[in-house]
């Protein structure tokens, strides 16, 4: 393959035939590189940000390059240039709020609060707006510690708080499962020359009994019996797969935000300011809830030894939890503020409970009927846990059939989903469902692929979450944020998945693209009528001017003139010459081209398929005054007419001017 190499001022610095070795090299969440290997007979070093342009992506060279020398005329080079997300190796996770310039902080957020400040720093490197979001997984709130953090190890970070994966999309940063394209089916013969299994990393989650600890959140031992919610048969285990061996597997966190509880909603709100014992104002907020039927506060609802805490599921205080009173005669609970410094209290300022906020209260009994559902969800959390964790965690890949994947048009992306088809491999059900994880690519032939398929990857490079129930927290599910952007009728950058026009900008684009209905309007290019046209007013076709009568005809029809005019249609054809100074008689297509050269004086003769002319020459025959006609024009009629020589009377004088005679006439 040729490839061009440019330094960063984007001048021309090489231009090299790279070896058959040479491959694109693309692996979820570790590498999207060009390794590339080529002899060149000067010595010229690679420098930082020099770049080689691959599919419209620039990959660039992240340290300085020199290479070996074989002889005084042979260099050889092995290099990698690296995708634009390798970027965030060089640039630090910073706390850039009010003009901090922190690299040790904790951050309390959202998924997308996460990932914004990591789009911040790439884009504070650029100097402009390149990087974007694209889509986010929604998530309770994680507190993460940023100490020293490259935006690479923060994208690896935020990935494992979230329980997801990050990747990207040219310049858009996704965090969330990388799945995406049209389900395509490959297999051995199709689409595959191999078809081979690998074994997955070795912390890739795997295993045939699974023992689940239930939460303790609500739950009195002394009526329900147990200390912890159960399955509804209270059996300690279960088991899938076993035919794979015994692997046993404890697992506590993924269940522990199921439990007997209500969802209540904020039907009111107040405020009383207070004054503390350090003389400094403080403010209390109340809230209450029309639709809670239950006093958490009864004798017969109290845990001992337990605090009342509300968790908030929406609104401004989202995510976070509070102790909580509840006041049994006003029917309100009290929220108990936390102070993250010495300033500031949560609930306060903008962040407030809100009417028509929800919330969850818990550390108290619940009524019966709500541990039986909570038994019944937890059931269902432990199958879905166990059906995930305990199928074939392999990986299976092979080499790509270029022609087949030419062919069928196959994106040879990360993420891109497949249905991997064998009987042998897969057994009844004949096809597995997964996406590519790694993809290596050859420069010569960008078809002649290797490429590997995992539901799963280890946490090498993070975990990943399955899009069916959720990944680990059942409760909270785990569902995908597109943060969007808005291109406004002056942005020109260009359009993708994760931008939107705003309204002027869209109709520009109508305006640009598409042909108005309701004006008159033009295309740039070739229009095909597939299925016809209906003309209803009459068809102006108007076609630039042509040679011959015969390249005419080819340019307005392709098979017969009766599709061209339909009956009773009123069709005008109009030949546009190129310029004024073009026009003749003999270019029209039924008049004999040799008519623009006859001689001064000839006058245009009508045969049976086209116009000639007559040359004003003396006749030499007999002449035959009754049958000899001339053209004379009636002024009572005001048409010219043809009368025989013999109709004139008197003689005629010839002018004085002489031979040729000539007169003008107009063509109708």
């Amino acid at each position: 393959m040729e490839l061009k190499i440019y330094n960063q001022s984007e001048e021309l610095k090489l231009t090299v035939s790279t070896s058959s070795s040479s491959t694109w090299n693309m692996e979820l969440m570790t590498e999207n590189a060009i390794s590339v290997s080529f002899t060149h007979p000067f010595y010229v070093p690679l420098d930082v940000n020099d770049y080689v342009l691959l599919s419209g992506v620039k990959f660039s060279i992240n340290k300085e390059y020199k290479p070996k020398q074989k002889s005084t005329q042979e260099y050889t080079y092995s290099v990698k240039f690296y995708g634009p997300e390798h970027d965030a190796q060089r640039v630090m996770y910073l706390n850039l709020t009010d003009g901090q310039y922190d690299v040790q902080f904790s951050l309390d957020g959202s998924p997308r609060e996460h990932l914004k400040k990591w789009v911040d720093n790439m884009n504070r490197i650029y100097g402009r707006e390149v990087w974007s979001m694209g889509d986010v997984v929604v998530a309770a709130n994680q507190t993460i510690e940023y100490n020293n953090s490259s935006c690479w190890d923060a994208l690896a970070s935020i990935a494992e708080a979230f329980e997801t994966e990050w990747w990207a999309d040219g310049f858009t940063i996704n965090l969330s499962r990388c799945e995406r394209g049209e389900r395509i089916s490959l297999g051995y013969m199709q689409g595959l020359t191999s078809l081979t299994q690998s074994e997955n990393s070795n912390d890739v989650k795997f295993f045939t009994r699974l023992i689940p600890l239930g939460s303790t959140k609500n739950i009195d031992r002394s009526r329900y019996g147990y200390s912890r919610l159960q399955l509804p048969d209270k059996s300690t285990y279960v088991d899938r797969n076993t035919q794979y061996g015994l692997y046993e597997y404890v697992e506590e966190a993924a269940f522990a935000e199921i439990f007997p509880h209500y969802t209540g909603t904020v039907s009111s709100v107040r405020s009383e300011e207070k004054t503390g014992e350090d003389k400094k104002s403080f403010t209390i907020y109340y809230f209450k809830d029309n639709g809670m039927t239950f006093d958490p506060s009864s004798k017969d609802n109290e845990i001992a030894g337990l605090v009342k805490y509300v968790s908030f599921q929406t609104g401004d205080l989202a995510g976070r939890d509070f102790e909580a009173n509840y006041n049994s005669a006003t029917k309100e609970w009290e929220i108990i503020n936390i102070y993250p410094d010495e300033e500031t209290q949560i609930p306060g300022g903008n962040l407030i409970p809100r009417v028509g906020n929800t919330y969850i209260p818990w550390n108290f009994r619940m009524p019966v009927e709500y541990e039986t559902q909570a038994e019944q969800d937890y059931k269902a959390a432990v199958d879905n846990y166990l059906k995930k964790y305990s199928e074939d965690v392999s990986k299976y890949g092979g080499d790509t059939d270029y022609i087949y994947i030419d062919t069928h048009n196959v994106p040879l992306q990360l993420g891109q989903s497949v249905r991997l088809t064998s009987d042998e491999y897969f057994g009844a059900v004949g096809y597995r469902d997964s996406r590519m994880t790694k993809v290596v690519r050859k420069l010569d032939n960008l078809s002649i692929a290797t490429i590997e398929c995992s539901n799963r990857v280890g946490k090498g490079w993070k975990t990943q979450v399955d899009n069916s129930l959720s990944e680990l927290k059942y409760v909270i599910g785990q569902k995908e944020e597109t943060v969007l952007d808005v291109l406004k009728s002056w942005d020109g950058r260009d359009i993708t998945d994760y931008r939107v026009l705003s309204g002027l900008r869209t109709l520009k684009e109508i305006k640009q693209r598409a042909l108005s209905r309701l004006e008159n309007d033009e295309a740039a290019g070739h229009i095909k009528f597939k299925k016809g046209e209906t003309v209803e007013n009459g068809l102006i076709v108007r076609l630039p001017k042509q040679d011959t009568p015969a390249a005419l005809m080819s340019c307005l029809l392709e098979e017969d003139i009766d599709t061209f005019i339909e009956e009773d249609e009123d069709a005008l054809m109009e030949i546009a010459p190129a310029e004024i100074s073009d026009l003749s008689f003999g270019g029209l297509s039924n008049v004999n081209s040799s008519v623009d050269s006859a001689p001064v004086g000839s006058l245009p003769v009508k045969g049976e398929n086209e116009w000639s002319y007559a040359a004003p020459t003396l006749y030499a025959g007999v002449i035959d005054a009754d049958n000899m006609l001339v053209p004379v024009f009636d002024r009572r009629t005001q048409t010219m007419v043809f009368i025989p020589i013999s109709a004139i009377r008197g003689g005629v004088t010839p002018p004085p001017t002489g031979f040729p005679y000539t007169f003008s006439f107009a063509l109708r």
